[in-house]
């Protein structure tokens, strides 16, 4: 069809592989090189002298284009020992998804000692499972241990949907894309950094789709007279630094995040603080009664953050924002027996407890 070729386009003028490795171990020494060297000194000139210190390298975009997986796996190799030439410390990850997805344990057999994550962009529950449950396979068989990211996280696949919001696009005609605009969209996005979260070490980061200017699908936008926080930026940012880090098991509870309402309830770092997240992704108040007596811990002080808007379609644009509001209490509490909490409708809510 038009010419095309297995690889795309017959685009044999930027095919040169060994160039592309040659471009890739300049591009590393570019961002973290030290102005002594070449392209280092280049980067000097360009306005900034001291070396950006970039760690997580993805090897290619959809490479499944491109690459048989055995050319991807070896040339992944070849990759990686030229940009560790310039910096041993960076971290490199490969792609795990769509037509790689099912044949990712292959391609780890072939280059896995080369790398250091699998880099995801599917963010279904099964799948995300499927996948940690490849990279601890991996991990018990091998010297060489790699981690689980996720680095283009779409919350919107009809397979990443609570029953209510997928009935809540179709009730307010929100199709694929305007729906990455949404606050509902937003609070999918927060039940799957739980999901994630769960995982522990084993899935280290998750990037959001875009960082700027996406029509919604990205973290800010920008015009030339200011720069707000998305929708999803906004929860990014309170989530992003919660002192959640341990997540505990709740008993008769299960979680899930295509439940409408999910709790999770974590340690901080130390353990002196507990963290109760609460995300509502529909229309009712849900309330939600935890007993804390096994913990054998006495608090004394909340702080509750609120992240709420009036419905789920509201969205934060350059005309129009201020239109999710972010609501704090704190104070004293008592946590006697049992103690109820209200997750609000279409709400993300966040008590710590000292």
């Amino acid at each position: 069809w038009g010419g095309l070729q297995r690889h795309g386009y017959n685009l044999t003028h930027v095919l040169d592989l060994e160039a592309g490795i040659e471009t890739a171990r300049k591009w590393v020494e570019y961002c973290n090189g030290s102005a002594q060297t070449p392209m280092g000194a280049l980067r000097a000139r360009n306005g900034h002298p001291e070396p950006y210190h970039v760690t997580y390298w993805e090897m290619d975009n959809e490479g499944w284009r491109w690459f048989s997986k055995e050319e991807y796996a070896a040339y992944v190799q070849k990759y990686a020992t030229a940009m560790r030439a310039v910096d041993p410390n960076i971290q490199i990850g490969i792609c795990s998804y769509h037509a790689f997805s099912d044949v990712i344990e292959e391609i780890l057999e072939l280059c896995g000692d080369s790398i250091d994550f699998i880099a995801d962009r599917m963010c279904e529950p099964f799948n995300i499972k499927r996948k940690i449950t490849i990279v601890e396979q991996y991990n018990r068989t091998h010297q060489h241990k790699i981690y689980y990211t996720d680095t283009e996280a779409l919350q919107n696949r009809d397979l990443t949907l609570a029953p209510f919001t997928r009935q809540y696009y179709a009730d307010h005609d929100i199709d694929f894309c305007k729906s990455r605009r949404t606050w509902i969209y937003a609070l999918t996005m927060a039940g799957n950094l739980l999901h994630y979260q769960r995982y522990g070490d084993l899935a280290r980061f998750m990037c959001f789709n875009n960082l700027c200017n996406t029509s919604g699908q990205s973290c800010i936008e920008v015009s030339k007279q200011e720069t707000i926080l998305t929708a999803s930026g906004i929860l990014l940012k309170w989530m992003s630094r919660s002192p959640a880090a341990w997540p505990l098991l709740v008993e008769g509870y299960t979680p899930d995040s295509l439940k409408s309402v999910e709790l999770q309830v974590n340690w901080n770092t130390d353990r002196t603080q507990l963290i109760v997240d609460l995300v509502n992704k529909c229309d009712q108040a849900a309330l939600i009664t935890l007993d804390f007596s096994r913990l054998g811990r006495h608090f004394h002080a909340f702080r509750e953050l609120c992240l709420i808007a009036s419905d789920g379609t509201v969205q934060e644009t350059i005309r129009s924002h201020g239109n999710i509001r972010e609501e704090t209490r704190c104070g004293d509490i008592s946590l006697g027996d049992p103690h109820t909490f209200e997750a609000r409708p279409f709400s993300f809510t966040e008590i710590i407890l000292s």
